[in-house]
């Protein structure tokens, strides 16, 4: 009966299950690898917004073409 059972197997399981493992601890390492996380950190800025009225570009150049 096992000999029946072994044959009759789905490989396309058995791949996902592969698959899903090597992602897992592919993951896992990213997770774990401190630089990466320091790098994505230092990559995105804060942006802190003003708050009240503020002189932008954007302002500075409507003021200039309002002034002509």
């Amino acid at each position: 009966m096992n000999k029946d059972m072994n044959q009759s197997v789905d490989t396309k399981r058995r791949e996902f299950m592969r698959d899903s493992i090597s992602a897992s601890v592919s993951v896992a390492v990213v997770a774990a690898v401190p630089g990466s996380a320091a790098a994505m950190e230092e990559e995105t800025p804060v942006i802190k917004k003003q708050q009240g009225y503020h002189l932008s570009n954007h302002i500075l150049d409507y003021y200039k073409s309002a002034a002509s």
